[in-house]
């Protein structure tokens, strides 16, 4: 009877310590956005497949060595524990690094910057007052600056390291003398489907591979 109590107990001892882990897979964004927590904070941008749409994640992954800039895949242990015995500012969850899968330049973020037009289609923009600049922000999805007339904000309804797309253009609403050039690169703007980069110049394609609107880098 005593040998059995003995049994029992020692068998409740180890259930009672056991934990509950399981491995997942996260694919970690190239930059972190601010979020709100217990107080304002910087979030890992992270998605558990490559389909589903970016989450923030507040908490700590322990072991893992975050370098902004690089997209990852990791291997993540996840340890719940009971939530009686976890502190009610804490996380029922903990997470640990097993293993980085894959670690790469976010080749997008060579597009984040500002960008002056230089040509748009045929016409060439000598004069600098009329030439359109842009500032591009990945982390925001956003685009935002001037046609050569009106100040203009638009979102990226696409990005990859080849194809970007932009939804429709708000801003004022003002006449220039001159809205030729506004107006060609306003219309230009939403036709665009590619982009490539090189030699600090930007140029944007149509679905087509035509070039629509050439731009060149500034600091």
């Amino acid at each position: 009877m005593r040998r059995n109590f003995i049994y029992i107990f020692l068998i409740s001892i180890f259930m009672g310590c056991s934990k509950n882990v399981k491995t997942e897979i996260f694919y970690i964004n190239s930059f972190k956005k601010d979020c709100v927590g217990v107080a304002p904070m910087s979030c890992l941008q992270i998605k558990k497949s490559e389909d589903s749409n970016w989450e923030n994640f507040y908490e700590k992954i322990s072991g893992f060595n975050y370098v902004p800039g690089y997209m990852y895949k990791i291997e993540v242990e996840v340890e719940e524990t009971e939530k009686e015995n976890t502190p009610a500012d804490k996380s029922i969850y903990s997470y640990k690094l097993k293993k980085v899968m894959s670690k790469e330049v976010d080749r997008k973020l060579r597009i984040n910057d500002i960008w002056v037009a230089s040509k748009i289609g045929d016409i060439q923009i000598q004069q600098l007052e009329m030439q359109p600049r842009i500032e591009i922000s990945v982390k925001d999805m956003s685009l935002q600056g001037t046609d050569g007339c009106n100040s203009i904000r638009a979102s990226l309804k696409t990005l990859t390291e080849r194809d970007v797309t932009f939804g429709a253009a708000m801003g004022t609403r003002k006449l220039c003398p001159n809205m030729e050039i506004p107006n060609v690169f306003n219309v230009a703007l939403q036709s665009v489907n590619s982009y490539e980069i090189k030699e600090n110049k930007l140029y944007l394609f149509d679905n087509n591979g035509k070039e629509l609107i050439q731009f060149f880098k500034i600091d």
